[in-house]
């Protein structure tokens, strides 16, 4: 038979791993949150799905670096993890940590990487 102190501290611990798996199912839905200097919380753009003008809305990216990225992402049918972003001409690793903080990287299939990549030159031409 177990005293009151045990069932107290078997209730404690149930409700530690309880709040811990409640704390890890919402960890991911926030880990693509980012928050601006402003204090308005902006969701982090996908490093292989994201337009150039979206590109273009993360701090560090202008149009130049924007072109770069996509072109790269091109080239390399997505990019599969952050050493392959340190590819593209201009992202060394402090560039990199600022980006990250704007980007998400996750799994794409090649053909909707193509495919965001030849609605952003169809985009261009227009202009």
């Amino acid at each position: 038979m177990l005293t009151k102190t045990e069932k107290r501290l078997y209730l404690y611990l149930a409700l530690l791993i309880l709040i811990l798996s409640l704390i890890k199912l919402i960890q991911p839905p926030l880990a693509r949150l980012t928050v601006k200097k402003d204090h308005t919380v902006q969701e982090k753009v996908s490093l292989n799905a994201a337009s150039k003008k979206q590109l273009e809305s993360v701090k560090g990216i202008g149009p130049v670096l924007a072109g770069r990225i996509i072109s790269r992402r091109r080239t390399l049918n997505g990019f599969r993890s952050w050493e392959d972003v340190l590819s593209v001409q201009g992202i060394g690793d402090n560039t990199l940590k600022v980006l990250k903080l704007g980007l998400r990287l996750e799994e794409t299939s090649a053909g909707s990487v193509k495919n965001s990549s030849r609605m952003d030159e169809i985009k261009e031409k227009k202009r």
